[in-house]
């Protein structure tokens, strides 16, 4: 590593969202290893360690994310009083509810009990549900996060785009990941886990990323003309 670098490094770590990022990050691959040990050894026997575990430790601290992204973006909204900022606090606020409530895996489970019967490429009519659910949802999302970056000053537009993407990368891990993971649910453990890890460790690490640049965003934002 260059000295020019390490200089931007540390320079990023003198900055609050620097410093949270940090946190986050160190947060997120204690986590990993204590789910890698538990799978393997079962140590800690606990399993809300699990970084797949509904409502274990990991993903009280993803709801958290989305919690601080919403209110940070929410506070953005008292200071400039734009439709954008509550388009995004909203979208991440549904995130947080469709995590912690469930909602995309209950659409799943009700949709097998109505067509109990149907199969599409090796997946069972629930996963099915559950991918009609996340892309009926997705686009209500897609279409908020489009008028919420059409709605936004120009000037602000650049600073909106790495949210954009970061949230891409999310979605890759919510849907594209965990689709391709439908077939192998309680079939050959070892490739059900690697997908687990991938989906689950996914959607962590780019929610820090994405709400260390939202707390970056905040102090970004100009105050409003008088």
């Amino acid at each position: 590593m260059s000295a020019f670098d390490r200089g931007k490094i540390l320079q990023l770590l003198r900055l609050p969202h620097g410093q949270l990022l940090c946190v986050l990050l160190i947060t997120d691959f204690s986590f990993f290893a204590l789910h890698i040990c538990h799978s393997l050894a079962g140590i800690p026997p606990d399993g809300a360690v699990a970084i797949s575990r509904p409502r274990g430790f990991p993903e009280t601290v993803q709801y958290i994310k989305f919690f601080w992204a919403a209110l940070l973006f929410l506070l953005m909204w008292t200071r400039h009083h734009r439709l954008t900022y509550i388009l995004f606090a909203g979208v991440f606020l549904y995130l947080l509810v469709d995590d912690a409530c469930e909602i995309h895996e209950n659409i799943g489970i009700w949709f097998e009990g109505k067509y109990p019967d149907l199969v599409f490429l090796a997946t069972t009519p629930e996963h099915i549900g559950e991918a009609l659910a996340l892309m009926g949802c997705g686009s209500v999302v897609l279409i908020a996060l489009a008028i919420g970056y059409l709605r936004a000053p120009v000037s602000e537009r650049p600073l909106l785009k790495p949210c954009l993407w970061m949230l891409g990368i999310f979605a890759f891990f919510v849907f594209v990941v965990d689709t391709l993971h439908a077939p192998f649910y309680g079939d050959r453990w070892y490739i059900d886990r690697m997908f687990q890890f991938v989906e689950e460790g996914g959607e962590m690490i780019s929610m820090s990323f994405i709400l260390a640049y939202v707390l970056e965003l905040s102090t970004k934002s100009s105050p409003p003309t008088p």
